[in-house]
């Protein structure tokens, strides 16, 4: 919303300017009917920015003649000759564009250091200015030239007039009023963006912050409607007064358009006409140009919302995944912690296996040794029983075939001293003790074959001497069969304590061979799970490299967030500073009204 509504037929400076323009064109039409016979009863200053038209008081009249006219007092003028009135009208009307001018160049000067559009309204309102000053210089001039020319005015035309002018007065205050409530619309309509920013940007403390800015604007708006309903007050205050002062001018300007006219008013007449066309494109240009302005203004304003809104929901989006990233990475987190617990543990288990390894080897070591000695010692003494066995035998056996041989000398010796007539009863002898005989070689044979067998059993390699399997020691072996079973009774014992004996050195062996086998395969487990290990290490290796990366990528993300925040805190600058130009414009045609109001005053007073 600009300062200047243009929408209005008379509710900005232009529509002010054309009024001016049509009141002293009035002006003019009205002198130009005015005879030479009236006397001038007073000034008429008009305003070439606001269009106001006030009136000094009337000149004291004397019959002396016209000495100075200054800027603030009116000079007596002389009342013997209609053509000393003229001259002195024409002195006052020239102090009186003198004093337009400065004001005008005063206003230039000031709206030079305002901003663009500034320049480009006062530059607007010093032209019109200059064409009024010109205007007002014509007028001089053909006043000084024209002095005997008059003609008859009608007044009721003039009464009219002034009627009009005073129904604009009343039509700029209604513009007033439009104005205070198009300020009020634009407050409300404010108030309504202040609020669905609160609601979109409730997020962000940079939105809070423009949501701040934006209460402190309303804040100023607020202010600056309470000034200008005050303005519009005074506004109205002096419009009353000036209605009154025209209706005193008008008064005055019947006996003054009865006096002062002539008939070369009217190439004046078509001059300011050509000049009022003139100030009416320049002001035609002059409202394009603003328009323009506006509308790039405003284009700027909502490209500006739109990416502050794109910045906005990229904002969010950070935030949403920045979230995420830090739920994941906590969560890695506590799963590597675990993991190296895990791990911890593991590697202690393993380093107590790997130190109870050397000792359990060092057993075995020993356990063999052991196993091998005792073996040894096994073997030494199964061969020191053999010897001791195969010597107890060989002694049994000559000492009975000793006593058999002795016992076979006796029995042929006997044999041979009986006659042969007992041969056939010994032959009937024989044949009976053949069987006892027999009998007993069964047993021998029978206790030697037992002997054999318990050798086979008891006694590695089944070594015997040649004696017990040759013919002639048969006989021997069935004699000592009988006497030597006690002694082969306490080999036997001794046989069986040393097999006894090798049998619990076999089970020490088998139970070490169990605890290596365990050993074993402990450390097969324990290779396993290092393996498993090692590639969980490479797992976590992994994973924690993807949370160095997630972590630059919050970095990265960090840093573009605040490049967005940056380039959003700068757009809102901009869009301040452009509010505080727009705010500034205001303010400096606020205080050239202000001032010229005070100037008005002054030449009233």
């Amino acid at each position: 919303m600009s300062f200047f509504n243009t929408s209005g037929p008379s509710g900005s400076w232009g529509s002010m300017l054309k009024q001016a323009m049509n009141t002293v064109e009035s002006k003019f039409d009205k002198a130009l009917d005015i005879g030479e016979s009236s006397v001038y009863q007073g000034e008429v200053y008009v305003d070439p920015v606001t269009g106001f038209v006030t009136t000094l008081d009337p000149p004291i009249l004397s019959s002396q003649p016209v000495t100075k006219s200054t800027q603030n007092q009116g000079s007596q003028k002389p009342i013997s000759t209609s053509g000393n009135s003229q001259g002195s009208d024409s002195k006052e009307l020239r102090t009186i564009l003198d004093n337009i001018i400065e004001q005008s160049k005063s206003s230039k000067n000031e709206s030079e250091t305002a901003s663009l559009t500034s320049v480009h309204t006062n530059s607007i309102i010093s032209n019109s200015s200059d064409t009024h000053s010109r205007e007002l210089d014509g007028i001089d001039s053909s006043r000084t030239s024209h002095d005997s020319r008059t003609s008859a005015v009608e007044p009721q035309s003039t009464i009219d007039n002034f009627q009009h002018i005073i129904e604009q007065r009343e039509r700029q205050l209604l513009n007033a009023a439009e104005q205070n409530a198009l300020l009020n619309n634009t407050i409300e309509q404010l108030k309504i963006q202040i609020q669905e920013l609160e609601s979109k940007n409730s997020e962000s403390k940079i939105v809070k912050d423009h949501v701040e800015e934006q209460t402190e604007t309303i804040r100023e708006l607020r202010a600056t409607l309470i000034r200008v309903e005050e303005q519009a007050g005074l506004r109205e205050d002096n419009f009353r007064h000036e209605i009154l002062a025209l209706q005193q001018q008008l008064q005055v300007a019947e006996n003054y358009a009865r006096d002062s006219t002539s008939e070369e008013w009217e190439i004046d007449r078509i001059q300011l006409l050509k000049q009022l066309e003139d100030v009416k494109t320049q002001y035609a240009l002059s409202v394009k140009n603003w328009e323009k302005i506006e509308h790039n203004l405003t284009i700027r304003l909502t490209e500006m919302e739109r990416e502050r809104n794109r910045y906005i929901e990229e904002c969010k989006k950070l935030n949403s995944q920045l979230k995420e990233s830090k739920s994941h990475s906590e969560k890695k987190e506590f799963e590597l912690i675990a993991t190296q617990q895990k791990n911890s543990q593991l590697n202690e288990e393993i380093r107590s296996l790997k130190a109870r390894i050397p000792i359990l080897q060092s057993e075995i070591e020993t356990l063999t040794s052991k196993l091998e000695s005792s073996e040894e010692r096994h073997q030494m003494s199964l061969k020191e029983a053999e010897e001791q066995y195969r010597c107890i035998l060989q002694q049994t056996l000559e000492e009975k075939q000793d006593e058999w041989e002795e016992r076979l000398r006796s029995e042929q010796e006997v044999k041979s001293k009986e006659p042969e007539q007992e041969k056939q009863p010994l032959k009937i002898d024989s044949i009976r003790s053949s069987p006892i005989r027999s009998a007993s070689e069964t047993q021998l044979s029978s206790l030697r074959s037992v002997s054999e067998i318990h050798l086979e059993k008891h006694v590695e390699g089944g070594i015997l001497s040649p004696m017990l399997k040759s013919p002639t020691s048969s006989i021997r072996s069935d004699r000592s069969s009988i006497d030597g079973g006690a002694s082969i009774m306490s080999n036997v014992v001794m046989t069986e304590r040393l097999n006894s004996s090798i049998r619990y050195l076999k089970g020490q062996v088998s139970t070490l061979q169990a605890q290596l086998y365990l050993t074993t395969k402990n450390r097969d487990e324990l290779a396993d799970e290092l393996v498993k290990l090692t590639t969980q290490m490479e797992d976590l290796s992994l994973k924690s490299e993807k949370v160095n990366e997630l972590e630059r990528q919050f970095y990265e993300l960090n840093e573009r967030y605040n490049t967005a925040l940056e380039l959003l805190g700068e757009k809102t600058e901009q869009v301040d500073e452009l509010q505080a130009d727009i705010e500034d414009m205001r303010d400096a045609y606020r205080s050239q009204i202000t001032d010229l109001t005070a100037q008005l005053e002054k030449y009233r007073s």
